[in-house]
């Protein structure tokens, strides 16, 4: 409460973040990728647009705008790091218009079991996370802004892991952390000593 009253936080932003989380706590599939990309919105792009504002650039469009784009591809990929977790809890958070485009089974899904249809889903979901950093990239951010925006990094990494893995969500190595923990904390580092994200 110190926080939003020291750095003049917007209330409806706030409030509207709380509203997107306590979706958190229904665990329909969503309808489509758009449905995805707006909770993401709602969620991680709202968290970064809050850390914009503590850091006095919440005026500035372009890192507003590309604080929008990594939010999305963070919820995004965070939905796919979390698709073996929720899956093991009969949960499934993969659109309804990509795993009936491709013939998913989620009986397949809820066991645990790699397939090619999973696969499928997942690289098309990490496409579109890939293409939202493409499109945060292009956009003219400030240097103070791209501190707020290095998460980016930690979805990136992962899609790379996810496309060496080709795309099999379910593979025993992406829950495995630890090789990628020192290379990721080299490359949040060097992003911010070269001001990118």
């Amino acid at each position: 409460c110190s926080a939003v009253h020291h750095f003049s936080l917007d209330d409806t932003l706030l409030e509207s973040l709380i509203e997107w989380r306590k979706r958190d706590l229904s665990s329909n599939q969503p309808e489509t990728i758009d449905s995805l990309e707006l909770y993401a919105e709602g969620t991680q792009s709202a968290m970064l647009n809050l850390t914009l504002q503590a850091l006095g650039e919440f005026e500035h469009q372009g890192s507003v705008k590309a604080a929008s784009h990594v939010g999305q591809a963070i919820g995004l990929t965070l939905l796919l790091r979390g698709t073996r977790f929720h899956a093991s809890r009969n949960r499934c958070y993969l659109p309804k218009t990509i795993t009936s485009a491709n013939k998913l089974q989620l009986s397949s899904l809820i066991r645990g079991e790699p397939s090619q249809e999973l696969s499928q889903c997942v690289f098309e979901i990490a496409t579109e996370a890939k293409r939202h950093l493409e499109l945060a990239s292009a956009l003219e951010t400030t240097r103070l802004a791209r501190t707020a925006l290095l998460p980016a990094a930690i979805a990136r990494t992962y899609l790379d892991r996810l496309d060496k893995c080709n795309y099999d969500v379910m593979n025993p190595e992406l829950a495995n952390p630890t090789p990628t923990r020192v290379s990721l904390q080299y490359q949040l580092l060097k992003n911010s000593l070269l001001g990118r994200f």
